[in-house]
């Protein structure tokens, strides 16, 4: 089956067009991992400086995975959503949790887990301290986003030190609320390619 690209978008989007362009692609990526189609948005807009890198241009994996881009291009996009982003989340061998709490999860597992069933920040990951060790989150976004923060995928943590809520993840808990809320962004995506 032949992959059409569902319309790339260009440089210095708004989150509305981030949105109606990578929308396609983000609901396949939710569905297959069973994580927050509006996790997967915000990682993929802030992992692209909000919409400053083209992905399309070269074909990239929206979260920018394993020096993806004009280091390693895909032939569409669609590939590297496939290639790039969602096997490394659930292959461990292509992708390792750090967390010190990881149990040899894969990066699917470890945060589908704390979207379900809550989540308890680990004290360190393959980068050191994680903000906000020890606190309890209940399931649900904020969790998922936690979890996502700690696992070792950046050195950043998607955490910006004095912003609340003061754990890991706390970029994209915020980023959410501020450009994708109102745009009624759903939990979890359908699994559906758009092939």
């Amino acid at each position: 089956m032949a992959c059409i690209n569902p319309g790339c978008g260009s440089e210095a989007e708004s989150p509305a067009l981030f949105l109606t362009h990578y929308r396609p692609l983000a609901e396949y990526a939710s569905g297959i991992l069973q994580w927050p189609l509006a996790l997967v948005v915000t990682q993929w807009y802030e992992e692209s400086g909000k919409g400053m890198r083209n992905i399309c241009q070269p074909y990239n994996n929206p979260a920018n995975y394993g020096g993806s881009g004009s280091v390693h291009p895909y032939p569409t996009i669609c590939i590297g959503v496939a290639n790039g982003y969602i096997s490394p989340m659930l292959y461990p061998f292509f992708f390792r949790v750090s967390a010190s709490d990881a149990n040899g999860r894969s990066a699917q597992q470890y945060v589908r887990d704390a979207y379900q069933n809550g989540y308890s920040v680990p004290p360190t990951n393959g980068y050191g301290r994680v903000p906000g060790s020890g606190q309890r989150l209940s399931a649900g976004f904020w969790a998922a986003c936690a979890a996502l923060g700690a696992m070792g995928w950046a050195q950043s943590n998607y955490y910006v030190p004095g912003d609340l809520p003061a754990t890991a993840g706390n970029i994209l808990v915020n980023w959410y609320r501020d450009y994708f809320a109102a745009m009624a962004v759903g939990a979890v995506g359908e699994p559906v390619c758009p092939c």
